[in-house]
């Protein structure tokens, strides 16, 4: 009796016999290469009970894979194409029948990826790799197991684990066709410990501070400006600040070989607030030449224990309110050191300007009428230490003399006659404020 005709469905192929119609069908509506697909197959039909299955799936690269006598066997398309499947069917009448179909295999894109250092705390950088560029429209699904909700960044993406411990992330990478692929990956996220027992500093204004933190094995430590602060200060366990103007905070961190670094923990320095101090001259500068002798104090500060003084001019003195007697005009400068209750020095200087005395003047005339007005013939004694005069008419006659800078012809002869109207020569010889002798001769006319 003849096999009557079964219905053999591979794929959505539906075979129907005698009126009488059955389906086999793979577990799946698409085929992927590299994935199991079963092929279930039929036990019995009225026409009778069919004992042997023969499988061809037209795939030689399979090997002795490529044949399968089970009644629903598997089987693992490596490469993608299009295959011809063969089932043939023998029943308990010894009837045959074969029954061909297509299979068409999409591709199994292959991936894997790689990662950056994993830190507790830290972005760690995921970068996959394909084995092909020609796949598009491809979906990237991240997934770390911890528990965050997945990341579809693309072929490279960015995670933090919040927590210490053993991570497994999953990359799923689907194509168009829906032959995904998934790779897997064991992630161990470690904490490094914080720095502990440091040991902080305060300092006078301006100082540098002195910051320590303990070594420990394997750990390097790293030293910041701020919580935020990517690129370190320093390395090492001794950290000296930059001179530092106020209160100032710190951060410190542990570093391991694999460059993970832990949580920055704060190190605060005080500073000891500087007092607004400055120098008080006694007159105030600038000075006539003739105020050598100058008192100096220090305002601002509450309580110095120390001042030491120098003057400019070679001298010093370690009184607090000093005054001191400077040798002539010029410009000095005046520097005070001393300590306050903190402890921390303090440096102040001053400018001090002492004017040189005016130049010798004397007049071209003058008229001895009693009038108030130019009735003297003197010089501004000012400009000289000491000094001597002689005053000649055109004869060679003597007519005044004086010793005194501060000398006033009043146009009378050395009898007590008047001098009548004339020019007179005068002659002068001293020493000025400097220390410098001189002599001036010149006429002055004398005017009735």
């Amino acid at each position: 009796m003849r096999l009557a005709r079964l219905a053999f469905l591979l794929l959505n192929c539906c075979f129907v016999s005698a009126g009488y119609s059955y389906h086999i069908v793979t577990d799946s509506v698409v085929v992927c290469a590299g994935s199991v697909q079963s092929f279930p197959g039929p036990r019995s039909r009225a026409a009778g009970t069919i004992l042997k299955w023969e499988w061809n799936f037209g795939d030689p690269a399979s090997g002795s894979r490529n044949i399968s006598t089970q009644e629903s066997p598997q089987h693992v398309f490596s490469k993608a194409g299009s295959y011809r499947v063969q089932l043939v069917m023998s029943n308990n009448q010894d009837d045959h029948d074969t029954l061909v179909t297509p299979v068409q295999v999409f591709p199994t894109p292959r991936v894997k990826f790689t990662t950056s250092r994993v830190c507790v705390g830290g972005e760690v950088t995921f970068s996959s790799k394909l084995d092909s560029a020609t796949w598009k429209d491809l979906i990237w699904k991240w997934e770390f197991g911890d528990g965050l909700a997945p990341s579809f960044g693309g072929p490279k993406t960015k995670h933090t684990f919040k927590k210490p411990g053993i991570y497994e992330v999953q990359l799923t990478v689907s194509p168009p066709s829906g032959c995904s692929t998934q790779v897997h990956q064991a992630v161990t996220a470690r904490r490094v410990p914080e720095p502990e027992n440091l040991v902080s500093d305060t300092v006078c204004f301006g100082d540098r501070a002195e910051l320590k933190a303990p070594l420990i094995d394997s750990l390097n430590i790293h030293w910041f400006a701020s919580a935020q602060s990517s690129a370190s200060l320093h390395i090492g366990a001794l950290f000296f600040t930059p001179p530092l103007p106020d209160r100032t905070t710190f951060f410190v961190a542990h570093k391991d070989k694999r460059g993970c670094l832990s949580s920055k923990v704060p190190v605060q320095v005080g500073v000891f607030s500087a007092e607004s101090t400055h120098i008080l001259t006694e007159p105030t500068t600038p000075l006539q030449w003739s105020e050598t002798m100058v008192r100096c104090a220090i305002k601002g500060e509450s309580a110095l224990q120390r001042v030491v003084w120098s003057f400019g001019d070679g001298d010093s003195s370690l009184s607090l309110h000093p005054s001191h007697k400077y040798p002539g005009s010029g410009k000095y400068e005046i520097h005070a050191m001393a300590k306050n209750t903190d402890g921390c020095k303090v440096f102040i200087k001053h400018s001090l300007v002492i004017l040189p005395p005016p130049p010798l003047f004397l007049p071209a005339a003058f008229s001895p009428n009693q009038d108030g007005i130019n009735d003297t013939f003197k010089a501004d004694s000012h400009s000289m230490e000491s000094c001597s005069i002689q005053v000649t008419n055109t004869f060679g006659e003597i007519v005044f003399v004086d010793d005194t800078p501060s000398f006033a012809w009043d146009g009378k002869k050395l009898n007590g006659t008047l001098a009548p109207e004339d020019i007179y020569i005068y002659q002068i010889k001293g020493v000025d404020k400097k220390g410098k002798p001189f002599v001036k001769e010149g006429t002055i006319t004398l005017v009735r």
